[in-house]
């Protein structure tokens, strides 16, 4: 029966709660992964020194995170997250190990699940 369905197991179905705490979380805002996600979506069009649309250079998320006010442990913490739920892709194309010399990009529809749900701004 469908009623026995986990909607936000982990790597059960592509639906992600991505407000739950995690267990191994060593940072006190989880908004930061959305920040993250918005960063890219807002960007996916643009070309970068990668020359693919969509592509952008950890240092420069890192730069974007820092100015909101995001340590760079958390940074990491949350674009390690995101990389291990599929979230975003790497330019190595490997679920784990993101570096600062790694270019990511966006692999989700997560703005249309927020306006789905009315949380849009």
């Amino acid at each position: 029966m469908r009623s026995n369905y986990e909607f936000f197991a982990d790597n059960h179905g592509y639906t992600q709660n991505l407000l739950a705490v995690q267990a191994s979380s060593k940072t006190s805002n989880n908004f930061i992964l959305l920040e993250i996600l918005e960063f890219l979506s807002n960007r996916r069009k643009d070309r970068t020194a990668f020359k693919i649309e969509g592509y952008h250079y950890v240092p420069e998320l890192e730069f974007h995170c820092s100015k909101l006010g995001y340590s760079q442990e958390d940074i990491n913490w949350a674009l390690e997250i995101l990389l291990n739920r599929g979230l975003i892709v790497t330019d190595h194309q490997r679920t784990k190990g993101i570096t600062s010399q790694d270019y990511i990009k966006n692999w989700c529809f997560w703005l249309l699940s927020l306006e789905i749900f009315g949380i849009k701004n």
